[in-house]
């Protein structure tokens, strides 16, 4: 959700809108969780901005950032609940968009090492693929966060289907290795009521719907909406 505010406020070139103040309005509203992309291309966040949302955020703070040595250590050394790793390069995207954790499988045990140490949660952003959750588990992951792009680009029902049972498939085999499950990507009012079918999904993360809605209902009654979509 944040990594949206945060585009508008560099491309504006100016301090508005306020990132901090959107995390506490939406925190306020009642989500459970706010995520923030750290060293990540093409997303202008500070080290000041998350160090202060650390700080003053209420709501559990999830980081999602590219499996770097130097990266994690400054995770390591942060007080973040969560972290996700995410593609920071070319080479590092499956084919999907999502991490290529069958590739990465020794820098992803190093992380886990790492972050569990310090207490904070490590899960990977993946594809709709039931071998990627076993990689994570292997790994030592204790979640995974499924890249939902796919289903929500897609417009014809039979190839809606499919990924919506790739979906299905991924999330049985993340709950079989013990991993929470969230997922992302491309999320909205319309198509999360089919989602949240696939199984035991933790977490929904969702940001520019939310915000796009919000710019008619304002950002509480955007929430609200949602959480009444995902029954609670």
């Amino acid at each position: 959700m944040l990594d949206s505010v945060f585009k508008m406020r560099e491309q504006q070139l100016w301090p508005h809108p306020d990132p901090l103040e959107f995390a506490l309005a939406a925190e306020a509203a009642g989500v459970d969780a706010v995520l923030l992309g750290l060293h990540v291309p093409h997303v202008s966040i500070r080290d000041r901005d998350w160090q202060t949302l650390r700080e003053l955020a209420r709501a559990k703070l999830c980081l999602a950032v590219p499996p770097r040595t130097h990266v994690l250590e400054q995770i390591a050394a942060s007080a973040a609940a969560r972290c996700v790793l995410i593609p920071g390069s070319r080479q590092e995207h499956s084919s999907g968009g999502a991490l290529a954790v069958g590739l990465l499988r020794a820098q992803l045990s190093e992380a886990a090492r790492l972050l569990e140490r310090h207490d904070i949660e490590l899960g990977a952003r993946i594809d709709p693929d039931p071998v990627a959750a076993g990689h994570c588990a292997e790994a030592g992951l204790s979640c995974v966060e499924i890249n939902t792009a796919a289903f929500a680009l897609a417009t014809r029902p039979a190839s809606r289907a499919r990924r919506l049972e790739e979906l299905a498939e991924t999330v049985q085999a993340a709950d079989s290795h013990g991993l929470r499950i969230s997922v992302r990507g491309g999320l909205d009012f319309e198509n999360i009521s089919e989602l949240i079918s696939c199984g035991p999904i933790s977490e929904v993360r969702i940001g520019q719907a939310l915000i796009a809605q919000a710019l008619f209902d304002g950002i509480a009654a955007s929430i609200a909406r949602m959480r009444v979509l995902l029954g609670g």
